[in-house]
């Protein structure tokens, strides 16, 4: 049949195709108007997409569950059955992914007077790639007793691409009835890659007199770069702990190799720079960042000092609530990631006797948080001469001095966290953690 204009019978588009990697927007083929209709494209993600139309906008849309713009060859099958909806296949498995809208009604018929376009739409949205094959069939896959398996094995193995040997073609397929004569194998200097985590590329020799091809890639991991009779296998460095498996096939004499790739996981990595933490005797809760590549487990052998993992993974957060005891408090927190286990010593102050005409529940500080590196120690008036000091987490210190006046501004230089500000004096002794934002 040469009508392509669809109406209310079911239908199938099929097209074998290779987009250039990473384009995106371009359309397959397209028959609609201001009415109705239906186009086959690659969406903005990269996914093949099929859409009906119905009264001038889409009424549905299908798009696959994976990409198809990374270079390589991939059959596309839409199957569009009007009572029951849409199946989308790629490289012929079933990949319906996400979907807008919903199927027009029975009756409505998509049928236009617009004309069908292959390789753009009527907004000239081309496509950019090869197009090898395309058909459009009046009915679906049962109305032609076949099905999508025996379907892909026709197009990706099928008998039009060997001989009447069967032998595979030197080079691209010609129209010869018997493909070489003579001699000819097929050769490679290596069947299997082992790479490590670190990126790196290895070489393979190929022998194949008339030229040799690639086809069957699986897996995403490496790269391929075909020279004359050499293949450059590339790999990225893999950062993860999963190992790494693919392969491919060379095709060439008429025989095939496959060269199977595997790559290792990277070693598992733990760092964490806090060893101990001094903490008042407040409530309060402490976060710093833990880098590890592997799981992460926290723990606490003492019941005030609450620990655990954040829920972004990268950190570790340890809590305590006011200490009322006149008894310091001391708990050991334990991270284990990586088959190791690194102990932080926390150690809560006691709850401070004060003596004396200031109470420390008097000074205030603000900001706090502590914004535009700057912050304000406001001390009853009357004293003079405090000392203050400001530590990190470890009871580094980052800065100190004097306090000469009831209320002194502080310029601090430090990066985003959490640190203690102590200020002591002849009858004072006063712990805050600061929080720099």
């Amino acid at each position: 049949s040469n009508n392509v204009d669809m109406a209310l019978n079911d239908f199938t588009i099929e097209a074998y195709i290779k987009p250039d990697t990473g384009h995106t927007g371009g359309v397959i083929v397209s028959k609609y108007g201001g009415s109705a209709g239906y186009g086959l494209d690659i969406n903005e993600l990269g996914q093949a997409r099929i859409t009906l139309f119905e009264t001038g906008s889409a009424k549905i849309s299908i798009s696959s569950s994976v990409v198809v713009n990374k270079g390589g060859w991939h059959h596309l099958l839409a199957e569009i059955r009007r009572s029951s909806g849409i199946h989308l296949f790629v490289d012929g498995v079933l990949s319906n992914g996400s979907m807008t809208g919903e199927m027009p009604a029975a009756e409505v018929s998509l049928s236009n007077s617009s004309d069908m376009l292959v390789g753009k739409n009527m907004d000239n949205s081309y496509f950019s790639g090869t197009l090898d094959f395309l058909r459009l069939s009046r009915g679906n896959l049962f109305d032609a007793r076949t099905t999508i398996d025996e379907l892909y094995q026709w197009q990706s193995d099928g008998p039009f691409l060997y001989d009447l040997t069967g032998k595979a073609p030197i080079g691209n397929r010609d129209a010869g009835a018997i493909e070489a004569t003579g001699s000819c194998e097929l050769g490679l200097s290596e069947d299997s890659l082992h790479f490590s985590e670190i990126q790196s590329e290895r070489v393979i020799l190929v022998q194949a007199p008339g030229g040799y091809s690639i086809r069957d890639i699986s897996g995403e991991f490496f790269t391929l770069t075909l020279l004359e009779d050499t293949i450059l296998v590339s790999v990225r460095d893999n950062p993860g702990l999963e190992v790494m498996n693919g392969s491919f096939t060379v095709v060439g004499c008429g025989q095939t190799g496959v060269v199977k790739v595997l790559q290792d996981g990277g070693p598992c990595n733990f760092i964490c720079d806090v060893n101990a933490l001094q903490l008042t005797s407040s409530k309060q809760t402490v976060i710093f960042p833990v880098t590890t590549n592997g799981d992460m487990t926290v723990s606490s052998d003492q019941a005030f000092a609450d620990a655990g993992v954040v829920s972004s993974g990268d950190s570790v957060y340890i809590h305590v609530d006011q200490n009322l005891s006149v008894q310091e408090r001391v708990a050991e927190v334990r991270i284990e990631s990586c088959q190791g286990i690194h102990s932080i010593t926390v150690t809560q102050d006691a709850n401070p006797i004060h003596t004396g005409e200031l109470n420390p529940g008097e000074i205030s500080i603000y900001p706090n948080p502590v914004t535009e590196q700057r912050f304000r120690i406001i001390v009853p008036g009357g004293v003079r001469e405090l000392d203050y000091n400001i530590s990190d987490l470890s009871g580094k210190t980052l800065q100190n001095g004097k306090l000469f006046s009831s209320e002194e501004l502080i310029r601090l230089k430090a990066q985003p966290g959490s640190y203690f500000l102590s200020i002591k004096g002849d009858e004072l002794s006063f712990k805050k953690v600061l929080i720099v934002l």
